[in-house]
């Protein structure tokens, strides 16, 4: 099961998984979506029923939920819904109904291998489409039981204990209210045979078996970000209150090495390294540069003057060069359109957006 998260903004569910059903079916796949409010499914699937029994049937469920934290989209293997009957119970509904799939055969694994990173490079694009300042994330850790829900198998039916009498005859057992035993044909009650009178035992339901407790769940370890190796200064303070978001005037993009383009849409951002597990997050995270460990984890601030941009370096291990000019930390620089900025070995190209 594949999960991603899109942030910041809010977005039209409806209308993304209107457009992403519709180039898929423009790519030869089946696509459906159903859904109402901030909750949208897609499902995707080729081939018919014909090639479904032999298992090279590719089908997959994604599931676009708007969070206020982002967009939340979950991808898993699931059986193919009938549109009419879904659209009486709801999406939530349905999800009761939905529990991953084993594909058997060889060819059906492969083709449903390819199916998650087709849909998701579709849907990345569909979202910058709608909302150009949004990047992909991984799902926070807080989120994942949210996320999971949707997949869980539904709970097994308990079995139905019809109470039974025993022949005094053959000594067989027979379903409570016959009138004959069905093994040798005795008479079992007293409107049949008022000189035998059946002896009834029931058969007590067998006791419920209980699931075995849970396995402890071993504490969370979290993560940290690789270390910088510093020379030996003394960096300066980072801490601040969280900045207010700014209303109006530019916005400050850096276009990374990559080629995630990251707005600047607070009155001041951190550029730096936050842990894997979210923690200790920056505004501007080179965790997934290529360079990335030459990167200090608080490497650098930008801040707004007015309609302009200032950049300081924050007495970082590998430097902070502006135009190939390096920084002296703690002194702040007028950021301007088309400036380059080297963070240790990542170079970014920082650009100005009129609103």
């Amino acid at each position: 099961m594949d999960q991603a998260r899109y942030y910041p903004g809010v977005f039209d569910v409806n209308n993304l998984s209107m457009q992403l059903a519709s180039n898929l079916q423009l790519r030869a796949y089946q696509a459906q979506w159903f859904g109402s409010g901030n909750q949208m499914m897609v499902q995707v699937r080729k081939g018919g029923d014909a090639s479904k029994m032999f298992g090279m049937q590719a089908a997959l469920t994604v599931m676009l939920t708007q969070h206020p934290t982002g967009l939340l989209v979950t991808i898993g293997q699931q059986r193919w819904l009938d549109k009419a009957a879904v659209a009486g119970i709801g999406v939530v509904g349905a999800a009761f109904f939905l529990w991953p799939l084993l594909i058997p055969a060889a060819v059906g694994a492969v083709r449903q291998s390819s199916l998650p990173g087709e849909v998701l490079g579709l849907l990345d694009t569909l979202v910058l489409q709608q909302n150009p300042m949004a990047f992909p994330s991984p799902v926070p850790t807080f989120l994942m039981p949210q996320v999971q829900m949707v997949y869980q198998t539904p709970p097994a039916p308990s079995p139905t204990v019809i109470p039974q009498m025993l022949c005094p005859a053959c000594h067989q057992m027979n379903n409570t209210g016959a009138t004959y035993c069905q093994h040798c044909g005795t008479a079992l009650d007293d409107s049949a045979s008022a000189a035998q009178t059946p002896t009834i035992v029931a058969t007590p339901p067998p006791p419920p078996v209980m699931p075995p407790p849970p396995a402890p769940r071993p504490a969370p370890v979290k993560q940290t970000a690789p270390a910088t190796t510093r020379v030996s200064r003394t960096a300066l303070p980072t801490e601040r209150v969280s900045a207010p978001i700014v209303p109006a005037g530019p916005t400050g993009v850096f276009t990374l090495p990559s080629g995630r383009r990251v707005p600047m849409v607070t009155a001041e951002a951190i550029v730096g390294r936050g842990n894997p597990d979210g923690t200790d997050a920056v505004e501007v995270d080179m965790t997934t540069e290529t360079e990335q460990t030459t990167v200090s984890r608080r490497h650098a601030r930008i801040t707004r003057a007015g309609a302009d941009f200032e950049i300081e370096d924050l007495n970082s291990a590998n430097q902070t060069m502006l135009n190939n000019e390096q920084l002296a930390p703690g002194r702040r620089y007028a950021l301007r359109k088309g400036d380059v900025v080297e963070f240790g070995k990542v170079k970014c190209t920082f650009s100005v957006q009129e609103k």
